[in-house]
């Protein structure tokens, strides 16, 4: 028994491995974050071309938990009223992608009566959606963007809100491990 539930666990860790999540972030290196301690939301405006499966309450609330839980994390205070020291804002877009790969099945060698070797080749055809999500960081004095980052994966559809939630946990939790930590954190 304790033979299967190892199997389990490497063959889970190396799902896990094979993800295809990529996260990047970029930031100005003339920022100083070193005094941050609180930030707010930016007030998003509404774009006419707006995506309804990003652009969402359910999705913008899920976002924005999991964005606080992260920078929480880091020792960063969410505030309500007054001038906090950053923004945060998010953008999302969902991007529908493609790939053809023909795989040839040649075997043999020289000319016969069916000609070179035989053999055939085949063609595959795989269309998946794949999301992106921006966050940023604004300089509230300023008025300026100091630190992007991104992550991108394919979409998959989660077995419930509760396990779309902790994706999106994991996933701003990767996202956000390069912004910078605030040194009296205690973590």
């Amino acid at each position: 028994m304790e033979h299967k539930a190892v199997s389990i666990a490497l063959f889970a860790l190396m799902l896990g491995a094979c993800s295809s999540l990529k996260v990047t972030s970029d930031y100005d290196p003339e920022a100083d974050f070193s005094a941050w301690q609180t930030y707010t939301w930016a007030q998003r405006t509404p774009q006419g071309d707006d995506d309804p499966r990003v652009y969402n309450d359910i999705t913008a609330a899920r976002v924005k938990a999991a964005a606080n839980k992260a920078l929480q994390a880091k020792g960063y205070q969410e505030m309500v009223a007054g001038q906090p020291d950053f923004l945060v804002a998010w953008h999302a877009a969902i991007d529908g992608k493609i790939s053809v790969q023909t795989v040839h099945s040649y075997y043999g060698y020289g000319w016969g009566y069916w000609g070179p070797g035989y053999g055939g080749s085949q063609t595959y055809v795989n269309q998946w959606n794949e999301g992106t999500l921006a966050i940023d960081i604004i300089d509230a004095r300023q008025n300026k963007l100091v630190w992007r980052g991104m992550a991108q994966d394919a979409i998959e559809n989660r077995s419930s809100p509760e396990a779309a939630q902790r994706y999106l946990e994991d996933v701003l939790a990767k996202l956000m491990a390069s912004f910078p930590t605030r040194p009296d954190a205690s973590q």
